[in-house]
């Protein structure tokens, strides 16, 4: 379930969530050319992982749109039309596929950043049924370790590619932050959107820039 969404931005956070899954398939489509071009498989690691992170940002539009669409003015994060049973609803199961391939999508960037001598357990939590800020901690831990590697690598030779992504990271990891509190205050959760609308666009503009040169 979605943290306390402001009423006059319900619509707002559906279209940012549009415009995420777009510019995460255009990322991966750019991950997969720089691939193809160095043959770096960490390249295609991160491209799979993108590819994963927006198919859970695009069932989670899908989800915003059917809030906005069918939502009434008196019920907050309750479904009119339900499945499956009186338990289980259309809103529940995209929020189960948007977290399920947002941790997928994250373990996967996670491996990438480890040593090449570097181990880790491959156990993948289940915590999709725990719900909405277990998901957002558990986010943040894979993260926190992506962020600090790649403040690591930007600080080494403070190139402005590796800036890019260490500010795209940084905005993501806030995004994950403001919505686990976003129960607590309307406005944070519209901040969030826009720490993760900010998150990807910072993430084009550096795959971009990397196969143009």
């Amino acid at each position: 379930m979605a943290g306390f969404i402001p009423e006059w931005f319900l619509g707002f956070d559906s279209v940012i969530h549009i415009f995420v899954t777009i510019i995460g398939f255009t990322i991966g489509a750019q991950l997969f050319k720089l691939y193809k071009l160095t043959g770096d498989k960490s390249h295609l690691k991160l491209h799979f992982g993108m590819v994963l992170l927006s198919m859970g940002f695009l069932a989670l539009s899908m989800v915003s749109v059917y809030a906005y669409l069918n939502f009434q003015q008196t019920c907050v994060i309750e479904c009119n039309i339900r499945i499956f049973d009186q338990i289980i609803d259309i809103y529940d199961l995209g929020y189960w596929v948007y977290y399920i391939a947002s941790l997928a999508a994250y373990f996967i960037i996670f491996m990438v950043y480890l040593p090449e001598k570097g181990q880790f357990p491959l156990i993948f939590p289940l915590v999709w049924s725990v719900g909405f800020r277990t998901f957002h901690l558990v986010s943040l831990f894979l993260l926190s370790y992506i962020i600090f590697r790649s403040i690591i690598n930007y600080l080494a030779d403070k190139n402005v590619y590796r800036f890019l992504v260490m500010f795209s990271f940084l905005a993501l990891g806030g995004y994950h932050a403001l919505l686990f509190f976003s129960t607590f205050e309307s406005t944070i959760y519209v901040l969030g959107n826009f720490s993760l609308l900010t998150a990807f666009l910072s993430l084009l503009v550096m795959v971009i820039r990397v196969n143009r040169k």
